[in-house]
């Protein structure tokens, strides 16, 4: 692990003592959709506990501060400079600890309740501001004398599935500390976000870089632009992110069974549960070619296992159905993907979308529309005197994809989370889906040397599946077409200075000419400071013209003004500014 020591200095603002520096791959993925999707508050995490044990309000101050000293991501904000963010990580004394805490013991049972509901659903809806920190926020609820809440809620920027853990087992453990007169309990983690950010582009040279992207393109090749599930919905031109869940727990035999199997297989659970998933997609969706996204726990050196942070990576999971073969050999096609994906897994996700090319819309993920995630969660964390049991939080009622199988390990207890796009399905359909993949999961672990060709019919999940809108294909015209106005005249000028060519027409698509989700983000940020208009990063992916973007400022113009008049000389001189060295995509 290469140590580093970032300076304090730089545009932006850093106060004394601050750190700014670079995002990690991670990092620019989760800033980047969060400028994307309209959402504000998608990529909130919710976190509900039950505090049981005489709480401290100014020990569990001290111990949420002690958290915050030991881990950089809890004081840390993203700002931007010129469409170009950056961590600023602040000392500890200068943020303060965003804990409240609210006393409801003398409210009655009815309306303690309603409280309780309404502090989660407040919580979890109330958006972040990236550039500021802190990035994350606590309430405290007491019920009785030894009877809490805990609200927790993180940008999802700031922590991944991985961190949550570690946050509340440091958490119990420094507050148990604390409250009997001792000191801090737990060393130093041996490396900061910052210093992985840094390790993690060293990591990734030129040549290994040209391997990877070898690798997912050739894996990908051929590969299905969408996977096309009957739906309760034409899909819409521009997906919403809004959603809803149905939760269920699978049957405790079913469990064990599951474990059983895998064993035999020589796999693991997720091995099974993941092809018994893209089983059911294929049927369903008609097709022996499907591809899931998985996350990947990004933390490849035990020193990375002790941070709070987002380290998760997202790798797509191409499984073959094709042949008629009998589960136990999807199984093992699984699972040499799977090992074979995780072995090349480095690569940022959205350096895998650059590299496959695949048509850009607003309407579908790329590469996968579905996702499949299983999760080992501690129930609950204990030290002297406390006990934090973790519940169910409330939903923010968003959905990054169009169906994600979220599966939670909790010993001998699996429970699971179909996370669903209300544009698309009806809760009764995904209730129906749940429900079929309870039942394939019992045939196959009871039948696993079946073609599946023989595996019992599935129940249709609509009536009549509605045909899914195409997705937007961006005009490709090979002929040059000069600006025609002023305002494409600046346009083309800052696409030239962002993209590094010399020469834009007004109906070159910014993204065949090499256009990606960080150079959109500086192309966005130089043209609100060229027009008084509002532009978002939507509107560059929905008109990714020169010609489709102008007449997008001129719609969004208040007072709809002459193109003259909205193109200052110092403003065109500012859009000439040369683009970013090294930045990834």
């Amino acid at each position: 692990m290469t140590s580093i020591h970032p300076s304090a200095a730089g545009p932006g603002g850093t106060g004394a003592g601050a750190i700014r520096a670079p995002l990690s791959s991670a990092q620019q993925r989760l800033w980047f959709l969060d400028q994307l999707i309209a959402q504000p508050s998608a990529y909130n995490v919710p976190g509900m506990y039950r505090v049981r044990g005489q709480i401290d309000d100014g020990v569990l101050r001290r111990a949420l501060a002690e958290l915050m000293r030991r881990h950089q991501s809890l004081r840390t904000g993203f700002p931007q400079d010129t469409g170009r963010p950056f961590q600023l990580v602040l000392p500890a004394d200068a943020v303060p600890v965003p804990l409240t805490v609210q006393d409801l013991r003398a409210l009655p049972a009815t309306v303690r309740q309603e409280s309780i509901r309404a502090n989660a659903e407040h919580q979890v809806a109330q958006p972040f501001e990236l550039a500021q920190a802190p990035l994350w926020r606590a309430v405290l609820l007491r019920l009785s004398e030894r009877d809490h809440l805990l609200l927790l809620t993180l940008h999802h920027i700031i922590a991944d599935g991985w961190s949550l853990p570690i946050l509340l087992d440091e958490l119990t453990r420094t507050y148990a500390a604390f409250a009997a007169g001792e000191p801090a309990p737990l060393p130093d983690p041996p490396i900061t976000v910052v210093e992985f950010a840094r390790w993690q582009r060293e990591q990734l040279t030129e040549e290994r870089v040209r391997g990877l992207t070898a690798y997912w393109r050739s894996v990908l090749d051929g590969a299905p632009r969408a996977l096309t599930l009957p739906a309760d919905r034409v899909r819409p031109a521009v997906a919403s992110y809004r959603g809803d869940a149905v939760e269920f727990v699978l049957p405790a035999d079913l469990h064990a069974a599951v474990q059983e199997l895998a064993r035999g297989l020589r796999a693991s659970p997720f091995i099974v549960l993941l092809s018994v998933f893209a089983l059911l997609l294929g049927r369903y969706a008609g097709q022996d070619d499907v591809v899931v996204g998985a996350p990947s726990a990004g933390r490849t050196l035990v020193e990375h296992e002790g941070l709070v942070g987002f380290f998760a990576n997202t790798v797509p999971l191409r499984v073959d159905l094709a042949g008629d073969p009998p589960f136990a050999a999807v199984a093992a096609r699984v699972r040499t993907t799977v090992l074979s994906a995780l072995d090349h897994g480095e690569l940022p996700f959205e350096r895998i979308v650059a590299a496959v090319e695949p048509v850009r819309d607003l309407a579908r993920h790329p590469i996968f529309q579905v996702l499949f995630a299983m999760t080992a969660l501690a129930p609950s964390w204990e030290a002297p005197g406390l006990r934090l049991e973790s519940l169910t939080p409330v939903r923010n009622h968003t959905a990054k994809f169009d169906l994600s199988l979220m599966l939670f390990d909790e010993g001998g207890h699996l429970s699971g989370t179909a996370e669903f796009a209300t544009d698309l399905f009806d809760r009764a359909t995904v209730e129906q889906f749940v429900d079929q993949f309870v039942e394939l999961t019992r045939t196959v672990v009871a039948t696993p040397t079946a073609a599946i060709s023989q595996l019992p019919v599935l129940l249709p999940l609509v009536a009549a599946p509605a045909t899914a809108v195409a997705a937007l294909d961006p005009t490709a015209v090979s002929d040059y077409s000069p600006p025609r106005t002023p305002t494409e005249a600046t346009l083309a000028g800052i696409w030239r200075a962002v993209l590094g060519v010399e020469r834009v027409g007004v109906h070159d698509n910014f993204f065949d000419l090499g256009g990606h989700s960080l150079l959109a983000t500086q192309i966005v940020a130089r043209v609100r400071a060229a027009f008084p208009v509002t532009v978002s990063l939507a509107t560059l992916f929905e008109s990714p013209t020169v010609a489709g973007l102008a007449a997008a400022v001129a719609a969004a113009s208040a007072d709809a003004p002459p193109p003259a008049a909205i193109m200052p000389a110092q403003r065109v001189a500012a859009s000439t500014v040369s683009p970013t060295e090294g930045a990834q995509q």
